[in-house]
């Protein structure tokens, strides 16, 4: 399968290890086959982006990379990202409505082993100090998917997993998102990111398109394999 990739700053480009390798992995659910013989490689410092219509196997794929699952056929290894170091933020708001943003960030954080500092880290990263004390419930889409992966950063993870990240964003918002992926991926984490957008995918380093659970052409550049 070939690979290619696009020209990294010189501060990443050293970080290029592989953190994800899916060999031929396959599943069925259902009795149905949504993967069939998929393989790509993620390396650490970039964003990857698998892009494909609805149902064609991304959020299968994704929430295997989080360890939701296994699959029939086929490996995953993680060689510089273990699944304890992943971060998985659904494309569903999966935190408290009735709590406030600062509950909500707590209780992770205690969940994950955390002390306090990382939620005040949390809350000054992703620009949620103002917000503290609103319910999830009156926060804006941006403002959500911001609590979202505030939530899934908060034990400084080196992988970090998004299901359709940017659906609801308005514009600012989503340039916002884009700013804190490069930011992680400059962290030398590996990103990876669930998309139907040709414009997500060319923010992207490295895209593998599938299409009915296979992949079509391999895993190409982001600017130069994300369709037009």
């Amino acid at each position: 399968m070939s690979t290619e990739r696009i020209d990294v700053p010189a501060s990443t480009a050293g970080a290029l290890e592989p953190a994800l390798v899916v060999t031929g992995i396959s599943k069925r659910l259902d009795g149905r086959l949504v993967l069939s013989d998929v393989s790509l490689t993620v390396a650490r410092g970039e964003i990857h982006g698998l892009l494909g219509p609805n149902g064609s196997g991304k959020t299968t794929l994704l929430r295997m990379l989080a360890g939701l699952g296994s699959p029939d056929d086929g490996r995953i290894d993680r060689p510089h990202a273990a699944l304890q170091c992943t971060g998985y933020v659904p494309q569903r708001f999966g935190l408290y409505d009735e709590l406030s943003v600062h509950e909500n960030l707590d209780f992770q954080a205690r969940m994950r082993g955390c002390d306090r500092t990382a939620v005040m880290r949390a809350e000054h990263e992703f620009d949620l100090v103002t917000l503290s004390t609103r319910r999830a419930s009156t926060l804006s889409g941006g403002q959500r998917q911001r609590l979202l992966i505030a939530a899934a950063l908060l034990h400084r993870p080196t992988c970090v997993l998004l299901d359709e990240p940017t659906t609801a964003l308005d514009a600012e918002s989503r340039r916002g998102l884009w700013r804190l992926l490069r930011r992680l991926a400059r962290a030398d984490a590996a990103v990876v990111l669930t998309t139907h957008e040709g414009a997500d995918a060319r923010e992207c380093d490295t895209v593998t398109r599938l299409s009915e659970g296979r992949v079509l052409g391999g895993t190409m550049g982001g600017v130069a394999g994300a369709p037009p």
